[in-house]
């Protein structure tokens, strides 16, 4: 089977998921009797906001004709149109409108595709060993051997670690393996913790890992940049899901529960977000991985809006999404002091005790000596240091919706995977 007959099928079966969605019958249903023509489906479901890119000139359409129902075997591309709702009727009498056969736009859009997507399926290969100095005189060098077995091993002078993130376990583990090699008994001298701990933050700052595109002819069953990705997100998932059902609809019930929900949801909306944004100008730019996720996003979009959303956002978004999330978290760990207001205090009657007032000082361009000074001045303004961090309430239902976000998140990515490694086959890498 061709690269362009696995794309049309995926693209027309993801378009019919979209044309038995409810939202779409309702929309159908309250539209008045409808002529033939096209409907056409938007190209971009969230509220696009921080993007760099613009929504793509193409739109999915479906024919549509009296007496039959709208399917995904009807599927074209139209142009020349403008709507920013999730469905819109295109008439025939609409000459500006012009059409594209799916098949026409596949065979384009696989070759001008390229390869930089494709690193969202590449494999990662953590085997690079990266050097620094010591400048001690018990180890010379410090090297990160990612396929070592033991956190850490020394030969000679060389200490060699197998990652260099946790700096007290590998201080532990240098000191036992410096007695095992007999280079020097436990506890390791003061003077090797600077040099040591140097060493190690250079390996954090230069240390990688490589990433390898996927060969077209060879293909891979190695997981892939989103597979992983996916992976944690299942884990998360599960843990948020579980800790939320503890919580039985009463955060106060079970505050480390909630507490866990809480994390989840703010790791996920600063994390996942930054994926979906890449996603969403991915799609702007190479439009065919959007036609084929067409059903992903739309469910996607669902989920999001149907969040209970504060009254004052006028549209659902991901910066609102994260502000949500991030103001209810502030809530519950930002705050030490028991203060959830801005306090006052009158100072009336109270002298200030003027001492100087300090003005038309020369210009230096970046600071300004003009000043107001008084007694007790420093400890007005170690005082004015206090601040609150940013709340917002929201309600345990968003809690339980955000599940669904979730979910419908790593199903997205699941999708743009198994598009992309269709794609794969066509790109020779």
């Amino acid at each position: 089977m061709s690269i362009e007959t696995d794309l049309k099928r995926i693209l027309t079966d993801a378009v019919s998921k979209v044309l038995d969605q409810s939202t779409f019958t309702e929309w159908l249903e309250s539209e008045d009797e409808l002529e033939e023509g096209h409907i056409g489906i938007n190209n971009s479901f969230i509220f696009r906001e921080d993007l760099k890119t613009r929504k793509n000139a193409k739109f999915l359409c479906v024919s549509l004709k009296k007496g039959e129902q709208p399917s995904g075997e009807g599927a074209c591309l139209a142009s020349n149109i403008k709507f920013n709702k999730k469905f819109t009727y295109v008439s025939p009498k609409d000459k500006n409108a012009a059409y594209e056969e799916i098949d026409t736009a596949l065979a384009s859009a696989l070759d001008s595709f390229g390869k930089i997507p494709l690193i969202l399926i590449g494999t990662i290969t953590d085997n690079v060993k990266v050097e620094a100095k010591v400048d001690h005189k018990l180890f010379a060098r410090m090297i990160v051997d990612p396929a070592q077995k033991e956190l850490v091993t020394v030969n000679d002078n060389v200490v060699f670690v197998r990652e260099a993130q946790d700096e007290e376990a590998i201080w532990n583990a240098l000191e036992e393996a410096a007695r095992t090699a007999k280079i020097a008994d436990p506890p390791l001298p003061l003077d090797l913790q600077q040099p040591f701990a140097k060493a190690l933050g250079q390996l954090r700052s230069e240390s990688y890992a490589l990433v390898t595109l996927p060969h077209s002819r060879k293909g891979s069953a190695a997981d892939g940049l989103l597979d992983d990705i996916v992976k944690v997100l299942d884990h998360q998932i599960g843990e948020y899901s579980s800790s939320l059902a503890k919580c039985k609809k009463d955060p106060q019930k079970n505050a480390e529960d909630f507490n866990s929900v809480l994390r989840i949801s703010y790791n996920f909306s600063s994390d996942a977000t930054k994926i979906l944004r890449l996603l969403i100008s991915l799609c702007d730019l190479k439009p065919v991985l959007f036609w084929c996720t067409v059903a992903e996003w739309f469910a996607l979009s669902e989920c999001f809006q149907n969040l209970p959303w504060s009254k004052s956002i006028a549209k659902p978004s991901l910066p609102a999404y994260q502000g949500m999330i991030g103001g209810a978290r502030n809530r519950s760990f930002h705050n030490l002091f028991p203060f959830s207001k801005t306090l006052k205090v009158p100072l009336d009657g109270i002298p200030l005790g003027a001492i100087s007032l300090t003005f038309f000082t020369e210009y230096s361009g970046r600071t300004n000596s003009n000043r107001f000074e008084y007694q007790d001045q420093a400890l007005i303004e170690a005082f004015t240091e206090f601040t609150r961090a940013g709340e917002k309430f929201v309600p345990f239902s968003f809690w339980v919706k955000n599940l669904e976000v979730m979910a419908r998140t790593v199903e997205l990515l699941r999708a743009i995977g198994v598009t992309l490694r269709c794609l794969a086959r066509h790109k020779e890498v």
